[in-house]
């Protein structure tokens, strides 16, 4: 059940824009040349967006993360405030409403998805370059990925099965399934841990989560 507040939000953007994208996460309304992304005030198991901190952070990272990839795209995160006894404007001196990321809209229509007939042979090459050339100028992680992100995306699966399996048919799910520590002995994970891993992730969509 979305809270009064979130609704507040989603109206007033709502009023300024011309479409809203929703997914089980974010809600995106494409106003003109700009589009705002607000994170939805929900908690799955593996998200929680639950309160105005966590939802910060979130579009934080995911500026951070994107920015790298698309500054053209990905603009800047910004306070919804309150104005007067029930309105919202942007970076007002008011109250914290909530968090909004803002970005260049562009034409959906336009992306690789949409037309899979235009990766040629010369654009396959450039694109394989450009991806190689992101990974290769990513700040490292000196003690992140390999085996233990693997374990915590499992145990993440597990809970939320746990809780699926519960509510549907009354009964629990073993929580001993291996990770894959077998495909990563101790060695391999501590060469793992000397060399780091790069710390990457793109996204151009802007309906994603």
């Amino acid at each position: 059940m979305i809270e009064p507040e979130e609704a507040e939000v989603a109206a007033w953007l709502g009023a300024r824009s011309e479409r809203m994208i929703e997914t089980a996460c974010a809600r995106v309304f494409l106003a003109g040349e700009v589009a705002y992304k607000v994170k939805r005030r929900v908690s799955l198991g593996y998200l929680d967006y639950s309160t105005h901190d966590l939802r910060h952070w979130a579009l934080d990272r995911e500026l951070s993360f994107n920015r790298a990839a698309a500054p053209d795209i990905y603009r800047s995160v910004r306070r919804l405030t309150r104005i007067g006894e029930a309105g919202i404007e942007f970076d007002g001196p008011g109250e914290l409403v909530d968090w909004v990321l803002e970005m260049r809209r562009f034409d959906e229509h336009a992306v690789l998805a949409a037309q899979p007939y235009a990766v040629d042979g010369p654009l396959a090459e450039a694109l394989g370059r450009t991806v190689a050339a992101a990974h290769a100028t990513a700040p490292m992680r000196p003690l992140g990925g390999g085996a233990g992100c693997s374990g915590w995306t499992a145990g993440v699966g597990r809970s939320g099965h746990r809780v699926i399996v519960r509510r549907w048919r009354g009964v629990d799910v073993r929580a001993d399934h291996p990770v894959s520590s077998a495909r990563h002995p101790p060695g391999d994970r501590q060469r793992r841990r000397s060399f780091g891993t790069h710390r990457r992730r793109t996204d151009v969509h802007h309906a994603g989560p």
